[in-house]
């Protein structure tokens, strides 16, 4: 499968100044930072925003495509907090009504996921780019890259 720079898929489109639109999955997309804790998904909801989400494995190509756009800036992580949060035995969106995540791509020897552990997409790979995996974490403590979206 040959994957394209996720810069490529991009116009200004109908979003808002700062932000790019996702043509494909007709969304607007703003890189916030990287971010710790609570203010992770504060910032996308201050601005009725949530965290970018994965549906399907075209999406999560779509979004490694992001991820490692993001790990070549100097002060990149090799991180990046998607939307799921772990509840009651499954896993589900923190945004609107909690429903359940329809897509996951976790990373084999994740482990049996924790009450409330969030869900970052990583990759090992620092010189090309490759489909990230997801893993399950605490997410209090360690420093994420934040992508907001909306539906204009």
């Amino acid at each position: 499968m040959v994957y394209e720079p996720a810069i490529l898929l991009y116009t200004k489109g109908p979003c808002k100044t700062g932000y790019l639109y996702s043509r494909q999955y007709g969304y607007c997309l703003r890189y916030v930072g990287q971010l710790r804790g609570q203010e992770m998904i504060e910032v996308c909801e201050k601005n009725d925003e949530e965290l970018i989400k994965v549906n399907s494995l075209e999406e999560n190509n779509f979004v490694s495509g992001l991820a490692f756009s993001l790990m070549q800036d100097p002060i990149g992580t090799r991180r990046l907090l998607i939307d799921g949060l772990f509840s009651s035995g499954k896993w589900i969106s923190m945004f609107g009504n909690g429903s359940r995540l329809i897509f996951t791509n976790f990373y084999a020897g994740n482990g049996i996921p924790e009450e409330n552990h969030i869900i970052t997409m990583f990759t090992g790979n620092l010189t090309h780019f490759s489909e990230f995996k997801w893993r399950s974490k605490s997410g209090k403590f360690l420093r994420r890259s934040v992508i907001c979206r909306y539906y204009p």
